[in-house]
């Protein structure tokens, strides 16, 4: 071997050489999965310490394919508690060591990008020795006050250079960075959070790939929890995928098998009875049981594709998560309602929602209409509500009566030509609001809450109308719709800036028109089935479906829900304020149906209420 006499050098000097020999050295042989358990650190999280696979075993299947020569694209459709983004940052670190080269990091959003560099990538680069002599910029350091204090700049922040390559992070909003590199290995990180276009320049995600085009050896990696169905894009790349599922054996019969939120078992809606049972034998697994499982799987693919490896995971493969707490968060997503299923279905089972918003036919829901109306009321009705819409021209009305469970009933829709500035527009709508209603049993009935939209240019005579009724000791309320998954209805109401003294209450708008949306397609009478009277228009079903939800994403990205109107809407914004008249007083509707009050009683128990809620 050849020896050098470095008498002669300075120690700058030394170190010098011996960093310009080091570079000459050939790359360590050994395989990414050996190098990230070997040299591999987690310095955050909740267990810091030497990086271990064992700790997620199904990550070694991806990390294999991350170096497979075959294989061009992986696609991992996860949920959340996985551990995937840690070893994808593993990856980047064996790359840098064993086989560097330009790469691009794209996050949702710039600021998102500076998150993870800050709170994950940073730390990874300065506590992992392994590549201490291969990066070309100082790691951040602890803070000291014996070391140089010395901010680190934005471009240091998002550009991070190394022997061999250097790696840019960048988020979907700044198409500049996306466009103007040419890159090897490219990470889209929570792909379904991307904003639908960056600015003029298209899709962010191919924008990307088509900077990997000059590399043969290129690896792109699609991670991402899914959100829509339909919208997603980490499910479209999976379904184009071979789409691998990870199967392991049950300990008490050998048979392997995909886990699947559908083979947990519990009694009484009591998570702490929660258990995996095998697919075949039935068997019960305990968290250790399935933990153990995990570390003897193995990926499957489902499907014959080229170069595009998929991998599909979920919260049951995870030693982060036991069953218990997974049935838990299902059963508060069941009463929930659909955001919170939303939410269970994306981050804890990786799959992506079915909004399912097909819309209901109009003369399906025109043919539902039954022999009844206001003046021969169901006997089932125990709760009458009326919902109010201001239009420039005139009030809509909906008088809606409910039976046992929130079933549901049209009565009539009544239209008051004229404008709501005029003292005899609300005259009528006082009319309306007094009368007597009769059941088919001959009981007589009053309506017991009353909401209306006080939104447009009457918004004074409104409020001012509901003031001076409120006083006379009936439930009439101005209501404003505000955007949002709000409340139906507010516990106290708001004052007014404008128009002193006055006040209104703020209606959940998202969640009325989501909740109409929704129980018109129920199709099974019973609980929350909405029945419709014989005076029903055919206009009034029109307007009933003339709203429906789209998803979209906005500025920053993130994927919202906004609601589409294609044409005259009121009968749809009058049944979301007859949600909110029902539950602004919830409790005496559900006194009305277990018999303790008669309808008679709760509409007289107003006065006292408003005073209670005045005072407060």
């Amino acid at each position: 071997m050849l020896e050098l006499d470095l008498s002669q050098y300075t120690k700058p000097e030394i170190d010098l050489i011996k960093k310009a020999l080091a570079s000459l050295k050939p790359p360590e042989k050994i395989t990414v999965v050996d190098w990230v358990n070997k040299y591999g650190v987690l310095p955050f999280g909740a267990e810091p310490g030497p990086y271990s696979t064992n700790r997620a075993k199904y990550v070694e299947g991806i990390l294999f394919e991350a170096t497979n020569p075959r294989i061009e694209q992986l696609v991992i459709r996860k949920s959340a508690q996985t551990g995937i983004t840690t070893a994808l940052l593993q990856h980047f670190l064996y790359s840098i060591d064993c086989d560097p080269g330009p790469g691009l990091y794209v996050m949702p959003t710039e600021g998102g990008a500076r998150d993870i560099i800050r709170e994950r990538l940073d730390p990874l680069l300065m506590e992992t020795k392994k590549i201490q002599d291969k990066l070309f910029f100082d790691p951040p350091q602890p803070k000291d006050n014996t070391r140089r204090k010395k901010k680190q700049s934005s471009d240091t922040l998002l550009f991070k250079r190394f022997r061999g390559g250097q790696l840019n992070i960048s988020g979907t909003n700044s198409p500049s960075n996306l466009a103007s590199r040419f890159i090897r290995y490219l990470w889209l990180d929570e792909v379904d959070k991307f904003a639908e276009s960056a600015k003029e320049s298209g899709d962010p995600a191919n924008l990307a790939i088509k900077r990997t085009q000059t590399f043969k050896n290129r690896k792109i990696f699609w991670c991402s929890t899914p959100t829509v169905k339909g919208l997603s894009r980490i499910t479209k790349a999976f379904e184009e995928s071979d789409q691998r599922y990870y199967k392991v054996p049950c300990r008490h019969c050998g048979e392997f098998q995909v886990m699947e939120f559908e083979n947990i078992n519990y009694i009484n809606d009591d998570p702490a009875t929660a258990h995996y049972a095998c697919l075949k034998c039935g068997s019960v697994w305990s968290d250790l049981e399935r933990w153990d499982s995990v570390l003897k799987g193995y990926w499957e693919p489902t499907k014959e594709t080229k170069r595009i490896a998929g991998f599909q995971l979920n919260e049951l493969m995870s030693s982060w998560a036991t069953i218990e707490r997974i049935v838990t968060d299902y059963l508060v997503a069941v009463k929930g309602g659909p955001e919170l299923m939303r939410t269970f279905t994306n981050e804890t089972l990786g799959l992506p929602f079915n909004e399912n918003i097909e819309e209901t036919p109009i003369n399906d829901l025109f043919d539902r209409k039954e022999d009844f109306d206001s003046q021969s009321i169901p006997n089932d009705v125990v709760y009458l509500v009326l919902g109010t819409d201001t239009q420039d021209h005139s009030l809509h009305s909906t008088l809606v009566g409910f039976g046992q469970n929130q079933e549901t009933y049209v009565l009539d829709h009544f239209i008051i030509q004229g404008s709501p500035g005029e003292d005899e527009t609300f005259d009528e709508l006082e009319k309306i609001r007094t009368a007597k209603y009769r059941k088919q049993n001959g009981e007589l009935m009053s309506i017991a809450v009353h909401c209306q939209d006080s939104a447009g240019h009457f918004t004074e005579q409104c409020y001012r109308w509901s003031a001076k009724t409120l006083k006379s000791g009936y439930k009439s309320y101005a209501v404003k719709s505000i955007p949002g998954n709000r409340p139906i209805f507010p516990r106290t109401p708001s004052r007014s800036a404008k128009y002193k003294g006055l006040t209104f209450y703020s209606m959940g708008s998202d969640t009325t028109k989501q909740m109409t949306f929704d129980r018109i397609k129920i199709k099974d009478v019973g609980k929350c089935y909405i029945h419709f009277g014989k005076n029903l228009s055919l206009e009034y079903f029109q307007e009933l479906t003339n709203e429906y939800p789209k998803y979209t994403f906005d500025k920053r990205g993130k994927m919202v829900k906004v609601w589409i109107q294609r044409g005259k809407n009121e009968a749809f914004d009058c049944l979301g304020l007859c949600w909110a008249s029902l539950y602004a007083h919830l409790s005496h509707y559900q006194q009305a149906c277990s018999g303790t009050i008669t309808p008679v009683q709760a509409v007289r128990k107003s006065s006292y209420l408003e005073k209670m809620r005045e005072t407060a």
